[in-house]
């Protein structure tokens, strides 16, 4: 079962007694250290299994010295009645009254004044971490470089453990002012408000998402970023609704679904639910810039059943140098717009009229292979009458697809694409990935050139 784990880098500071809010709700008790507002918060349910690790440095000055153990700040001032304290509880007594489940481990890392002790403080934590962990971070007196490098150590750790950031925390206690003010307020009158920073840390998800977008063309994971990423669940909901869209489509283009993708429903929701995202007022700055430049690269697609959606599809695979895809599409682009202008010609189908044990096959699929089996006959089979399988059964439909003007024009180029596509999907051959590329460019086109001459 998953670990939820709170990390959390103790500071040297002499706290104040302080009471943290998050939004809307009631502020905490007086503690001198957030991590006890937290806790208190996110842990009364965790079990033994869960864990609370708390970093600290070692020395004299140390937070291990001054804020881990019991007394080590002593009161600001003696004589001072407004400090209200008499004793300076350390951390660790202070979260083990908390009465928690949840293992507290307290541990040393270095202060980070080199690259190499930056490293260590990464490793250290790195280290504690296990598959699947929940993380609840706190941020609040990180120092020098962990804020910057927490996000990249947290997305280091989900690719390689599978581990998941819930939340993000920093306690603003400079918002009440310099210390020497705040120590005469009220103890009740010392409400710190809590930031909420995990939209911030997943800003790299998102980053990271548009550049899958624009260098390798996968669209199909960005509805768990990109969720998670705005706190209005309605436009969450618009998220959702186009990123099922966005998703289709990825599915439909890796597995080479002409019909799916020709039809284009993907994009009419696409286009539907990105007018109404882009509506809300509540939408954060990165995920309006995400979906702007997606919405750009598709820009190509069209609402409504159009071949053109085909012609995006492929265009979107070759400019990302998915060459199997692209070939693919291509070849079955052909055969589409073929068996298509066939249909037009009023030329019936005869797998429709089977009987007995024959009727099991699919006439739509069986006449489409049989008009792509036409398309690849080698010319000298057609001199030779050398037909094999449903060419030599059905003579007549042969014979009148193969005077079909289009097919015709489209045969001449059909065969070279059709090697092409044989070429980059089966390993044939020895030429170079961007000959393949060129190749497949000049050969697709050819064949486009044909079809565009020819109306449905």
């Amino acid at each position: 079962m998953a670990r939820n784990v709170f990390i959390s880098f103790l500071g040297t500071n002499n706290y104040l007694q302080t009471r943290y809010q998050w939004e809307q709700e009631e502020p905490s008790k007086p503690v001198r250290f957030i991590q006890e507002a937290i806790l208190s918060r996110i842990a009364k349910d965790w079990t033994e299994n869960d864990r609370i690790f708390i970093f600290y440095t070692e020395g004299d000055q140390g937070s291990f010295k001054l804020n881990w153990k019991n007394n080590g700040h002593t009161r600001f001032n003696e004589g001072d009645e407004k400090d209200q304290e008499l004793e300076k509880i350390g951390l660790e007594q202070r979260l083990h009254e908390l009465g928690l489940k949840a293992e507290i481990k307290g541990l040393t890392i270095k202060e980070g004044f080199s690259e190499d002790e930056v490293w260590e403080v990464f490793n250290t934590v790195y280290g504690v971490l296990l598959p699947g962990d929940k993380i609840y971070f706190d941020i609040t007196h990180a120092f020098r470089s962990i804020p910057l490098f927490a996000s990249s150590l947290f997305n280091f750790a989900q690719y390689t453990k599978g581990t998941e950031v819930m939340s993000v925390n920093y306690g603003a206690f400079e918002k009440l002012g310099p210390v020497y003010k705040v120590k005469t307020m009220p103890i009740e009158e010392r409400v710190a408000p809590v930031v909420d920073m995990t939209k911030i840390v997943r800003l790299q998800k998102l980053t990271e998402t548009a550049t899958s977008i624009t260098e390798f063309g996968r669209i199909k994971k960005l509805s768990e970023v990109i969720t998670s990423s705005n706190r209005d669940n309605e436009i969450n909901d618009y998220i959702k609704n186009i990123t099922t869209a966005i998703s289709d489509l990825d599915e439909a283009i890796q597995t080479s679904r002409v019909k799916i993708i020709k039809e284009g429903k993907y994009f009419i929701k696409f286009n539907n639910y990105f007018k109404g995202a882009k509506n809300r007022s509540g939408m954060n700055r990165p995920l309006q810039v995400l979906l702007d430049k997606l919405k750009n690269e598709l820009k190509n697609f069209v609402p409504g059943n159009d071949y053109k959606n085909v012609e995006a599809a492929i265009a979107w695979t070759y400019d990302h140098d998915m060459l199997a895809q692209a070939a693919t599409l291509a070849q079955e682009y052909m055969i589409s717009y073929t068996v298509d202008y066939v249909k037009k010609r009023g030329i019936k189908n005869p797998y429709l009229e089977l009987k007995g044990e024959e009727k099991k096959k699919d006439p739509k699929t069986s006449f489409r292979e049989f008009v792509g089996a036409i398309l690849a006959i080698p010319e000298k089979d057609i001199k030779n009458k050398d037909f094999r399988g449903d060419l030599n059964v059905y003579d007549s439909l042969r014979a009148t697809l193969l005077e079909i003007d289009l097919i015709k024009d489209i045969r001449k180029e059909y065969d070279t694409l059709r090697e092409v596509r044989n070429s980059i999907n089966h390993g044939k051959g020895d030429n170079s990935f961007e000959d393949m590329k060129k190749e497949l460019d000049e050969s697709y086109k050819k064949c486009l050139n044909v079809i565009h001459c020819y109306t449905l």
